[in-house]
């Protein structure tokens, strides 16, 4: 979605947890579990090029995904 200088996706990444790559993570046994997670990006566009982004995750849900 688009408007004016802005672009919004939603994402849903899949993959499986093999390692803990972010801090938040730091400490977790791997578990080899399938995990989904999604997130919004919106970034801001000028003259052609990326100047913002600013993004929503949901990682509360990946680690119940984990931990589960």
């Amino acid at each position: 979605m688009s408007e004016g200088d802005r672009v919004m996706i939603w994402v849903t990444l899949h993959g499986r947890h093999v390692g803990n790559a972010f801090p938040f993570l730091a400490g977790r046994p791997v578990t080899g579990r399938h995990l989904d997670a999604e997130a919004v990006h919106i970034f801001r566009i000028s003259d052609g090029l990326l100047t913002e982004h600013w993004a929503v995750r949901n990682d509360l849900a990946l680690i119940r995904q984990i931990d589960s």
